[in-house]
């Protein structure tokens, strides 16, 4: 092969990378919200108007975005806020600082930038080449992917909190100080920071964990200083926190019987009791599922061998995929589990591997199980419940198998690839 050849080979996976970019660019443009009018049709970017800039916009304008009657009142959002930690509005002030059009689209573009992000930390912590063309190559698998699709499209934060939850795996034991920002970061969403702290505990990566604590506190605690007076006080400020999960809660897309865009285990629970599971019932789910994972990332870090924290990861991010409320777009934290078993880094029984391997593949690219297709097919009941229950039952199964393959592991085996073939 020529050297100009070579030379152009890495193009292919760039250009492939912004070509896919472009017709999500394309969609989103195309069924933009209004800026002014939640009242009119158009899903582009919606999240990131109502959950992310509009809240953080409260905050320079010294209301209380928790206050579903202050809030929707006050700013041209659909609906009220949803529980994010008060850190999450701090993380969005810089983009309350530009003119929403402006905003809603750098924040595209980071997204967009951030999947190459997460290539890059995926292709590296599994001792892959970190080239530009394996990092386009993977960003642009990424790019195919619902999570992806969804994260993008509709403006969500999941692309950074997923890449703060890699960091903070990856790199706890080398860079605590790094990692610690990554976790502070990655609990201004409980659903990710919480099991994420309880995965780095029994790991004994306590260093960066204060750090991560200590910075989520302050931050935390600046953030309630400047909520409360405009609350009307402590008090207030928790209940209208407490109120905008309530109403979360409620909400069809959230609620662990209606919605068919959440993942997570939890939900499955919830669908297959037709929504008579309580708080109670939930939470001895999340406990269960883990309690389960934490066990498994105690037994892989008391092995100690060369990939121990890489499998422990793995483990990590299903199990705070499958064990807290997370919808498709929190998807993306498959990457890291799915190039291990691909390349071989996460077991060496060909079988369960592929169990797993499936298993993630389903939330990764079911693009059925989505309002806008089931509300355009028509279809209800029992077969609207089948089709909401395929991610949670399929990420159940990978949650399973990763953990059996994590803990039980000997040796290296061949490329996922290579054993289909063989």
């Amino acid at each position: 092969m020529s050297p100009s050849r070579l030379r152009q080979r890495p193009l292919v996976p760039v250009v492939l990378f912004l070509m896919i970019g472009a017709v999500i660019a394309l969609r989103t443009a195309r069924n933009l919200n209004v800026p002014g009018h939640p009242e009119l049709p158009g899903y582009g970017l919606h999240d990131f108007r109502d959950v992310l800039y509009y809240p953080a916009v409260a905050v320079l304008d010294g209301r209380n975005p928790y206050d579903p009657a202050v809030f929707r009142s006050a700013y041209p959002v659909a609906r009220p806020l949803a529980p994010y930690a008060p850190t999450m509005l701090m993380l969005h002030v810089p983009f309350a600082l530009l003119p929403f059009p402006l905003a809603e689209w750098t924040h595209f573009a980071m997204n967009l930038t951030l999947m190459l992000a997460l290539a890059y930390l995926a292709l590296d912590a599994c001792g892959l080449p970190v080239a530009a063309a394996g990092v386009f190559g993977l960003g642009a698998v990424i790019l195919l992917s619902r999570p992806a699709h969804m994260t993008l499209y509709i403006g969500q934060s999941s692309a950074y909190l997923v890449a703060a939850t890699y960091c903070a795996l990856l790199f706890a034991e080398r860079r605590p100080a790094l990692a610690g920002v990554a976790l502070a970061i990655a609990c201004a969403k409980p659903t990710f920071g919480i099991p994420l702290c309880a995965v780095l505990l029994v790991r004994g990566d306590r260093a960066a964990l204060v750090w991560g604590l200590t910075l989520a506190a302050v931050a935390g605690a600046v953030m309630v200083a400047v909520l409360a007076p405009a609350a009307g006080g402590l008090a207030p400020l928790v209940e209208s926190i407490r109120d905008s999960y309530a109403r979360l809660m409620q909400d069809p897309s959230a609620n662990a019987a209606s919605s068919i865009i959440r993942v997570d285990a939890v939900a499955l629970v919830g669908r297959l009791l037709g929504g008579t599971v309580g708080p109670a019932a939930e939470s001895l789910a999340t406990l269960a599922l883990l309690a389960t994972g934490t066990a498994a990332v105690w037994r892989i870090s008391c092995a100690g061998d060369a990939d121990a924290r890489l499998r422990s990861a793995c483990v990590a991010c299903v199990t705070i995929l499958a064990c807290m409320y997370h919808q498709s777009y929190d998807g993306l934290l498959l990457t890291l589990p799915m190039l291990a078993l691909a390349s071989g880094r996460l077991g060496d029984a060909p079988v369960t591997r592929l169990v797993a391997f499936v298993a993630m593949s389903v939330p990764a690219l079911n693009y059925v199980a989505t309002d806008t297709v089931v509300d355009a097919l028509g279809v209800q009941g029992t077969a609207r419940a089948v089709i909401g229950s395929v991610n949670g039952a399929a990420l159940l199964v990978a949650f399973v198998a990763v953990t059996m393959l994590a803990v039980s592991r000997r040796g290296v085996a061949r490329p996922l690839v290579a054993d289909v073939a063989g």
